[in-house]
């Protein structure tokens, strides 16, 4: 019988560029490979699960979540995703105690459905500071990223079986997979996020 359930937690999250270096034509040429220049963010996640067990250890989980991303310091930036993430679970102590420990890998794909910005940046044609908040689309900073992105997930946690349903805690890694863009910066630009969630599931039928 399925499992279903609910995740809540937080975010934090970073967005960077990695570099492709051409061989050094001199001995002090000094490429660099990875650019980080912003602060990370947090923000929440929330959202649903459905489990089904493949055999008793192993499971196939589905997810659908609100995601927050982004990074903070001038500007702060937020990109808000739906993601769907697909996972393998193994969970070798399901069935044999109420005890809960388990670890999971898969993908998730992602859609952004909003991108907000605040604080103040600099206008080069204009040769001034200014002030702005809402959508990443009408600011001129920063670019707005792909719509779509496809992180690989790792996680794990532990929970406990209860009788009125089983409470778990995890940590989860989301690391993007494919080129985000949007920075203007030549490379590859990714999310790089670690979740800290906390859910609560039912068995579907269990009394």
């Amino acid at each position: 019988m399925p499992e279903v359930g609910g995740y809540a937690g937080g975010t934090s999250t970073s967005v960077y560029t990695t570099y492709d270096c051409p061989p050094p034509s001199s001995p002090v040429d000094i490429c660099v490979t990875r650019s980080q220049p912003h602060e990370g963010a947090h923000g929440v996640s929330l959202g649903a699960y459905i489990r089904y067990a493949v055999i008793p250890p192993v499971m196939i989980e589905a997810n659908l979540l609100y995601v927050q991303k982004g990074y903070s310091v001038a500007p702060k930036v937020r990109f808000h995703y739906v993601e769907a993430p697909l996972l393998v679970r193994v969970d070798p102590f399901r069935g044999r105690s109420p005890a809960r420990l388990f670890a999971y890998g898969g993908v998730a794909p992602a859609v952004r459905v909003w991108c907000s910005a605040s604080g103040v940046a600099f206008d080069n044609d204009t040769h001034s500071a200014y002030s702005y908040s809402g959508s990443c689309d009408d600011a001129l900073f920063p670019r707005t990223p792909s719509r779509f992105d496809l992180g690989g997930v790792i996680g794990g946690g532990a929970g406990w079986d209860f009788q009125f349903g089983m409470l778990e805690i995890q940590g989860r890694i989301v690391r993007s997979l494919i080129d985000i863009g949007g920075r203007g910066e030549g490379g590859k630009t990714v999310n790089d996020s670690f979740y800290v969630l906390v859910g609560f599931g039912r068995t579907l039928g269990k009394p």
